[in-house]
C-alpha cells in the first residue's frame, strides 16, 4: 500500500541489473519502484520511528546497493541507523555504535559500508562479513577527529564517495578527508585514517578546502 499523501523525496538509486529504482523521503521511507511500473512503499513496517515526528516520519538519509544487489538506507532521527534489504525482500536493521543518526551512504569494494553520522557523528563503516542477515559475525568502525581515531577534518560530514581506486572521499564542515584501501578498519595497523591533500597555490599551500563547508 502507498500512502495518498507524498513529501519530501530527496534519495534516488537504480539497478541497472533489474531495472528497479529505489526512491528515499525525508518523511515517508522508501518507495521500490519495478520495471513493470509497480510500486511499494516500506514505512512503518520497516523502519524505526523518528525522533524528531515519532510515528508519523520515517526519515532516510542514504541509498546505496553493494555488488550482490542488496539495498541499504540509512535513517536520521532513529536507531536502528542502517538497514539492508536482499534481493529477496528480507529486511535486517543495525545498531551501529557510536552513531547516534545515520546519513549518506557509500559502499567499497570489499562490500563494506561507509555512512555519515548525521549531526557531528563522524563516520560509520561496517562489515558484515558477506552475511547480510547474520549479525553474529559483523563488524564495526568509527572514523573521527585525530591521529589513529580516523584523522577526519571534521566530525560534521556532510558527504562521501567511492571513487574508481577505491578511495572514499569524506566532505566535512572543514575540508576532505580521503581514506585509501581500507580493508578492514576494526584491526588494520596502522588504523585507517584519513589523509588531507595539501594544495600549492602560488606561494602558498593548504589543506584542501580547509575551512570550507
Amino acid at each position: 500500500m502507498v500512502d495518498n499523501y507524498l513529501q519530501d523525496f530527496n534519495l534516488v538509486t537504480r539497478n541497472e541489473k533489474t531495472g528497479t529504482t529505489y526512491m528515499g523521503s525525508f518523511f515517508e521511507g522508501l518507495f521500490v519502484i519495478k520495471d513493470d511500473g509497480s510500486v511499494k512503499q516500506y514505512k512503518n513496517d520497516v523502519f524505526a520511528p523518528s525522533a524528531a515526528w515519532g510515528e508519523l516520519g520515517r526519515q532516510l538519509m542514504g541509498l546505496a546497493i553493494d555488488n550482490n544487489d542488496n539495498l541499504w538506507a540509512a535513517a536520521v532521527f532513529s536507531n536502528p541507523q542502517l538497514y539492508a534489504m536482499t534481493p529477496e525482500g528480507a529486511w535486517t536493521s543495525f545498531s551501529v555504535p557510536n552513531i547516534q543518526y545515520g546519513g549518506p551512504i557509500a559502499i567499497d569494494d570489499y562490500g563494506q559500508i561507509w555512512f555519515v553520522g548525521s549531526l557531528g557523528g563522524g563516520v560509520a563503516v561496517y562489515n558484515t562479513n558477506g552475511t547480510v542477515t547474520d549479525k553474529t559475525d559483523d563488524y564495526s568502525y568509527h572514523l573521527s577527529t585525530g591521529q589513529g581515531a580516523g584523522n577526519l577534518p571534521s566530525n560534521v560530514v556532510n558527504c562521501l564517495a567511492k571513487d574508481k581506486n577505491n578511495n572514499i572521499w569524506i566532505g566535512t564542515e572543514n575540508g576532505i578527508g580521503i581514506v585509501s584501501n581500507c580493508t578492514a578498519p576494526f584491526d588494520q595497523t596502522p588504523p585507517c585514517d584519513a589523509d588531507r591533500p595539501i594544495v600549492q597555490y602560488d606561494k602558498f599551500a593548504g589543506y584542501l578546502f580547509e575551512s570550507n563547508n
